[in-house]
């Protein structure tokens, strides 16, 4: 019991982390079981497509593997095609896809790596609430 309401205080953490954007549910996995990496990439592109008219690619050389899950970077087809810097879509903030398939789009408000190094610390510390961030 106290490890499934951990596991869903670390969650609603991350929601709130993510600026309230959305915490999307697991893919309706039985307990243990896990999504594959391709499943994950698949999620990303899914949520990618919801975010706005923009074309956006994810940047797959960029995914980090982590115990947890993936972390997927992503940004426009012209960037990526053109590597013009005004291309680039200000606000691509990573997105966490958790090995039971829980979407987790991190904040734009900070550095990528400042989000996930937060996120990884509540991981690590499920009681932490968002005014102990440092």
């Amino acid at each position: 019991m106290r490890r499934e309401r951990t596991r869903a205080t670390t969650l609603m953490a991350a929601a709130i982390l993510a600026g309230a954007l959305c915490l999307e549910p697991g893919a309706g996995l039985m307990a243990g079981e896990r999504i594959t990496p391709e499943q994950a990439l698949e999620l990303v592109r899914e949520k990618i497509a919801t975010i706005s008219d923009h074309d956006f690619v994810v940047e797959e050389e960029r995914t980090m593997d982590r115990t947890y899950g993936w972390i997927f970077f992503y940004n426009t087809k012209a960037y990526l095609s053109s590597g013009d810097p005004s291309d680039i879509m200000p606000g691509t903030a990573p997105i966490i896809v958790l090995h039971d398939g829980s979407v987790v789009p991190m904040p734009s408000s900070m550095p990528p790596q400042a989000a996930i190094l937060r996120f990884e610390e509540m991981l690590e510390n499920p009681d932490m609430r968002p005014e102990d961030w440092k």
